[in-house]
């Protein structure tokens, strides 16, 4: 159901516009007074930071800007090889392609204490609008469809992650998903050959962004297979003008272009002739991951005495 009368640009594009606007603002005021420093064009001494992790985002995003400037085709690996670590060797950094995007579009207007910021409202937006994405795909109104996207962009899982882990503050991803898998259960096989093209293509690169989060979800997404797939087999039931094995294979047009990105991510990770020069971590070394895993894995006592390491 839209709130705009149909038919009209604003019936197709106008809601997507207004949520825009709004999931951008709610992510801004959500990051006060971190987004305030935007305002300071020669740059401020406090970041978007708790003092961990972040502080290393710094030298790995100017790693994605000087990559992109030397070897631009380093970037469409899985991971970015670069020779600003680990001499007289390099290393591999897995940066997840919708950071790197962000990173790069980000970059040309912000400074190293801003830039963090910017990212984090990138993911906040993505989470925002994917969760648009998804009311319109199970066709919920636009005053159910805005509030939902506005608590799913900012809440306490996504403000934790802000600044300690920006790359998982972007959960977008759950919303491309289930609202890709609904699209190809309404599906009408009646309809026009260029409609059902379209709306293929829309979750084919709905599924490639999703594919593009981190990698955290990226295996979250592989486990939970089985959510998926009952959500998908619950909701092609509800539209019977289709049989199951047409929606299948639907859904597996839809989903191709993503399980192929997956794919040259893990298995070209950096570019054959530079994997010699990587430098392993020495958890590599079986010995090594093991007492590893004994020093900083949590164990089943650490649940219900002392602290989980």
């Amino acid at each position: 159901m839209s709130s705009f009368p149909k038919g009209t640009w604003f019936h197709r594009y106008g809601e997507l516009l207004l949520g825009f606007v709004c999931v951008a603002i709610y992510a801004a005021v959500t990051l006060w007074p971190a987004t305030r420093e935007f305002w300071h064009p020669q740059g401020v001494p406090n970041m978007l930071s708790d003092g961990t992790d972040p502080r290393g985002l710094l030298w790995a995003y100017e790693i994605i800007w000087d990559t992109l400037k030397t070897n631009p085709s380093r970037l469409l690996y899985g991971a970015i090889y670069s020779e600003m670590r680990d001499a007289p060797g390099a290393t591999a950094l897995w940066i997840p392609f919708v950071e790197r995007a962000l990173v790069i579009m980000m970059h040309p207007i912000t400074n190293e204490n801003t830039i963090t910021t910017a990212v984090v409202w990138g993911f906040l937006v993505l989470n925002g609008m994917s969760a648009i994405w998804m009311g319109r795909s199970f066709r919920w109104p636009w005053f159910l469809t805005l509030p939902m996207a506005l608590a799913f962009e900012c809440n306490p899982f996504t403000r934790g992650r802000a600044v300690v882990h920006m790359g998982l503050a972007g959960i977008f991803y759950l919303p491309l998903i289930l609202g890709s898998i609904e699209r190809v259960c309404r599906m009408d096989p009646w309809e026009p050959p260029g409609q059902r093209d379209s709306t293929l293509i829309k979750c084919a690169l709905a599924f490639l962004l999703a594919a593009s989060s981190a990698h955290y979800y990226i295996i979250v997404t592989i486990g939970t297979v089985p959510m998926f797939a009952f959500f998908f087999f619950r909701r092609a039931k509800a539209f019977p003008n289709a049989g199951l094995f047409t929606r299948l294979k639907w859904l597996g047009l839809a989903a191709l272009p993503s399980v192929l990105f997956v794919g040259w991510c893990f298995k070209m990770a950096v570019p054959r002739s530079l994997r010699h020069n990587v430098m392993a971590y020495p958890e590599a070394d079986p010995a090594v991951h093991i007492q590893y895993l004994h020093d900083v894995g949590a164990h089943a006592i650490d649940y219900v005495a002392g602290d989980v390491k």
